[in-house]
């Protein structure tokens, strides 16, 4: 019920706001994220995630629940051609990354294929990953592009692909634990509020009274498909 970290939001929709989350929520987040993707000991994880998000901030806590190696980006790279030289000499395995590098990669093309070959998945969150991006990547480096899907407000991941499953349309499936509640809009027809239930849910925003929460409504506005 103690916060123990302040993670600020982007401010997408208006002023950042302190997102405080207990130890337990970080620790339950982590834990997620290495069952989910399977991270094992052989695994070397470079983050490209800042520290102060939520991936990140996770990159800080796997190591107390698992031997994965773990690389943050040092924010004093900052060109592209210099980040992939820093990939190739740290040769991971996996890398944490947004749709703006996937973006580069399918541009750049077999130019970097000697660069990433020590790389077996990318983990792309952050933002609406370009399904032409997704398998221009896949068919030129030979690297599975897993998408996942969370907010500050959940500790990150609570929606993912998985190697053997991955979502080519739509939002990636609930990860174990997580549950996806559709509530209707009042304003479009067919359109729903998508609420995530799940035991990472933060305590509450810096300077609100803070307890312990097991819904939020994400704010954001889905479609029902086929299959629901």
């Amino acid at each position: 019920d103690e916060c123990a970290a302040i993670l600020f939001t982007s401010g997408s929709t208006g002023v950042p706001k302190g997102v405080c989350h207990s130890q337990g929520n970080m620790l339950r987040s982590a834990r997620l994220f290495i069952k989910h993707f399977n991270l094992t000991p052989e695994d070397h994880l470079y983050c490209l995630a800042p520290v102060h998000t939520a991936s990140g901030f996770r990159c800080l806590m796997i190591p107390q629940l698992s031997d994965v190696k773990i690389t943050m980006h040092q924010p004093s790279i900052d060109s592209f051609p210099v980040l992939i030289q820093a990939i190739a000499e740290a040769k991971p395995t996996k890398i944490i990354c947004g749709p703006v590098f996937i973006h580069h990669l399918a541009v750049y093309g077999h130019r970097l294929v000697q660069y990433m070959d020590s790389v077996d998945t990318l983990l792309c969150t952050g933002s609406v990953l370009l399904q032409q991006d997704r398998n221009a990547v896949e068919a030129e480096f030979n690297i599975k592009v897993l998408n996942y899907y969370g907010q500050t407000e959940t500790a990150g991941i609570q929606l993912a692909d998985q190697p053997d499953s991955r979502s080519r349309t739509n939002l990636p499936s609930p990860c174990d634990g997580v549950r996806v509640e559709l509530q209707p809009d009042e304003n479009v027809h067919e359109v729903f509020q998508l609420h995530i239930v799940a035991e990472t849910i933060y305590l509450g925003y810096l300077g609100e009274p803070l307890r312990r929460r097991t819904r939020l409504n994400t704010g954001d506005l889905v479609s029902r498909t086929s299959d629901g």
